[in-house]
C-alpha cells in the first residue's frame, strides 16, 4: 500500500503562498477603504462645525485639537495639513495649492497658474481671470463665474510639467428669477373648445430655470384676432421654478393667437402664434 503520510501538510505547502497572497491583499484593500472613509469623515465633521457656528470663539489651535479628535489611529496630527479660508463666495476661494514632494506649500513658486473646467454637465462658460500668477505658492482666482446651473463640476488648476489639481465636485444652483420665459409653447393649432396646455419658467439672468421661485403666474390673451375668450385655470401657482396650465380652451376660431404671462414684477412672457379652428 502507498503510504499518505504528509499529504495534508504538502498541500497546504502548496496553497499557502496564494493564499496568504490574497488575505493581505484583502486587508490591505480594507485598510485604505477604512482611511479613506475616515479622512472624508473627519472633513465633514470639520465642515459641520464652521457650519453649525461652533467654530466662532474657537482659536486656531482649538479648532486643530477639535479636528484631531476625530482622526483614526491611522493617522498623526502632525502629518496632516489643514486649511480654512474664509470666502464671501466660492469663486473666491483658493483652489490651487502647489505643494513640495512632502505636501508641504512651496513658498518659493510664483509661475503662472490655469483654471480649466475638468467636469461641465451643465455646459457652462467659467468666466473671469482664469491664469493668476501664483505668490508664495498660492494662486488665487475671485471674480469667477458660471452660467448655466448644474450639478457635478469640477475645476482642474495646471501649470506648466507640475501635476494638475482637480477640485471636489461642486453644484451650481439658478440665481434669482429676473424674468418669465416660455417653457413648453401651445401647439401651433387647437381646435375650439378643446382643451390645450403650455408652461411658462421663471429664469434668471441667464436662462436658468429659477427654482426656488414660488410666486404666481396669470396667463392672458395677447393677440385676440377673432374675440374668443379664454376659458380654464388662467392662474396657477410656481412649482420648481414652473408654471403649468392645463385644459384652458379657446371658443371661436381665428389665425395668429397668442398667450401672454404675467408674474408680479418680472417681465412677462409671450408665446408665438397659433391657430383656432373649428
Amino acid at each position: 500500500m502507498r503510504r499518505e503520510d504528509g499529504a495534508a501538510a504538502v498541500e497546504f505547502a502548496l496553497v499557502a503562498a496564494p493564499f496568504l497572497a490574497l488575505m493581505f491583499a484583502i486587508l490591505e484593500t480594507g485598510l485604505v477603504f477604512f482611511a479613506g472613509q475616515s479622512l472624508d469623515t473627519v472633513a465633514a465633521n470639520s465642515a459641520r462645525l464652521i457650519m453649525t457656528g461652533q467654530t466662532q470663539n474657537m482659536t486656531q489651535t482649538t479648532f486643530m485639537n477639535a479636528v484631531c479628535a476625530n482622526v483614526s489611529a491611522l493617522f498623526t496630527c502632525s502629518s496632516m495639513m489643514l486649511d480654512v479660508e474664509t470666502c464671501s463666495s466660492f469663486s473666491a476661494c483658493n483652489t490651487s495649492l502647489p505643494v513640495d514632494s512632502h505636501g508641504n506649500v512651496a513658498t518659493s513658486f510664483n509661475g503662472l497658474v490655469t483654471l480649466t473646467l475638468a467636469a461641465n454637465p451643465g455646459g457652462s462658460s467659467l468666466g473671469g481671470t482664469l491664469t493668476v500668477q501664483a505668490v508664495n505658492g498660492v494662486a488665487t482666482f475671485a471674480g469667477l463665474t458660471l452660467n448655466k446651473a448644474g450639478a457635478g463640476y469640477r475645476f482642474q488648476a495646471s501649470c506648466g510639467s507640475l501635476t494638475a489639481a482637480t477640485t471636489g465636485l461642486v453644484t451650481v444652483t439658478a440665481g434669482v428669477a429676473t424674468h418669465v420665459a416660455v417653457f413648453v409653447p401651445p401647439a401651433g393649432s387647437v381646435r375650439t373648445g378643446s382643451s390645450f396646455g403650455l408652461s411658462f419658467a421663471a429664469e434668471d439672468a441667464y436662462g436658468n430655470v429659477a427654482t426656488s421661485y414660488s410666486g404666481s403666474v396669470t396667463l392672458a390673451l395677447a393677440s385676440n384676432p377673432s374675440g374668443a375668450t379664454l376659458g380654464g385655470t388662467r392662474t396657477v401657482k410656481v412649482v420648481n421654478g414652473l408654471a403649468t396650465f392645463s385644459g384652458l380652451t379657446l371658443n371661436k376660431v381665428g389665425i395668429g393667437f397668442s398667450l401672454t404671462a404675467s408674474c408680479g414684477s418680472l417681465p412677462a412672457a409671450t408665446t408665438g402664434l397659433f391657430n383656432v379652428t373649428k
